[in-house]
């Protein structure tokens, strides 16, 4: 990588760590917002109302990019859409925060754009962390590890500050849709200057092989969406940790790890899956293990399960998608990360609603996920050795 593409990179992780940040920062007081009555900072609707309106808006986020992604590869391309998503962001949550001041009735609006901009931007921003190196490699899949960090920590310390404000400081719920706003602008800012430099490089960014690309495909697709159904049911039967100190040591533990590996370049080496997936599994495995309870050891059984939940959302998933990404047409990146993250999102849903059938008791529960976990890691394998054999066939 030059030192253009590390610029391009800083500055397109910091506008995905921005535009999620602005996200979340309002995505749990919606209902809460639409509830709370006038006098207290709300907009005074009913729950029931509130409720439907929220889960039109879930619906919305969850098939939307699919309908949006074709045209974006087809028409617009990816620095409009991002130029677009960004613009169609802030007057969504500027709607949301002038409703209390104007009308109530302009939530409905800010929901319809918050919508669109939000299915414009997050595939968009995902297929985007493959236009950052002038050819594709092994190194992508750490990027869209990183990419996927930024995201869940950006994610998480939101929620966490929009909590602590509203709660600690009684701040209004209607300012934070104004944060959110004033985030997207420094949101646009960076994707411009992003835009700019990419220019500047003139890169075009061509498949990493033209061999068979089905079992890719197909693996990545079925990858994502057994990962989300597993990633679903580990967290219902294992309840993720709320130590500050265990996020904090397994983020910096993993980045640490994935910038070792780059440094020691493995990644030119063709056995570079054989070291990392292993690598990273028993990485988890020694934080949940030794790490989850300062000075005491955890029990092995969940400790391993908690180990594989965090690999598949840190590593297998985002490796999903930096796969389907080197082996993509590049005429339809952002449709191929628009499937990844629907069929991810819809095999979560999925569990969660199954959960409730009988047969998900007792130990089943803990069967099935090793099951899934079996079937997932194999897959990963598979994927791996069969991109390695057509990038071996190519060169």
């Amino acid at each position: 990588m030059t030192k253009k593409n590390y610029e391009s990179v800083i500055v397109l992780m910091a506008a995905e760590a921005l535009e999620r940040f602005a996200y979340f920062f309002i995505s749990f007081i919606f209902i809460i917002y639409m509830m709370t009555p006038l006098a207290s900072g709300g907009l005074g609707f009913t729950q029931e109302l509130s409720y439907k309106v929220a889960g039109i808006f879930s619906l919305s986020l969850l098939f939307l990019p699919l309908l949006f992604a074709p045209f974006i590869d087809r028409k617009i391309g990816m620095e409009k859409a991002t130029y677009f998503g960004a613009i169609v962001l802030f007057l969504g949550y500027f709607f949301a925060f002038i409703a209390f001041y104007l009308n109530a009735n302009f939530i409905y609006l800010s929901f319809f754009l918050c919508a669109i901009g939000t299915s414009v931007v997050k595939p968009t921003m995902s297929a985007l962390v493959s236009k950052m190196l002038p050819e594709n490699n092994f190194i992508l899949d750490i990027l869209y590890i990183i990419f996927i960090i930024i995201v869940n920590i950006s994610s998480i310390t939101s929620a966490y500050f929009a909590s602590i404000l509203i709660s600690k400081y009684a701040m209004p719920l209607y300012f934070n849709f104004l944060v959110s706003a004033i985030l997207i602008i420094l949101y646009f800012i960076l994707i411009r200057i992003l835009h700019k430099n990419m220019q500047k490089e003139q890169t075009e960014i061509e498949p990493s092989f033209i061999g068979n690309k089905k079992i890719i495909f197909l693996g990545c697709f079925l990858l994502c969406f057994l990962i989300g159904i597993a990633v679903s049911l580990s967290a219902k039967i294992f309840p993720a940790p709320l130590s500050k100190v265990y996020w904090g040591g397994a983020t910096l533990g993993l980045v640490f790890l994935t910038y070792f590996l780059y440094k020691i370049r493995i990644e030119k080496n063709k056995y570079f899956y054989n070291y990392f997936i292993p690598l990273t599994i028993l990485f988890f495995c020694a934080i949940n293990v030794f790490f989850k309870e300062i000075g005491t050891i955890s029990p092995i059984i969940p400790g391993m399960y908690s180990s594989f939940d965090l690999f598949f959302n840190f590593v297998a998933f985002p490796m999903a998608l930096a796969f389907v990404a080197k082996s993509s047409n590049v005429k339809y990146l952002v449709t191929a990360q628009a499937a990844l993250l629907f069929l991810f999102a819809y095999g979560s849903i999925l569990m969660k609603n199954y959960l409730k059938h009988p047969i998900f008791v007792g130990d089943f529960k803990l069967f099935f996920l090793a099951i899934l976990i079996f079937i997932i890691t194999l897959i990963l394998f598979r994927i791996c050795k069969k991109y390695v054999i057509e990038l071996k066939e190519k060169n």
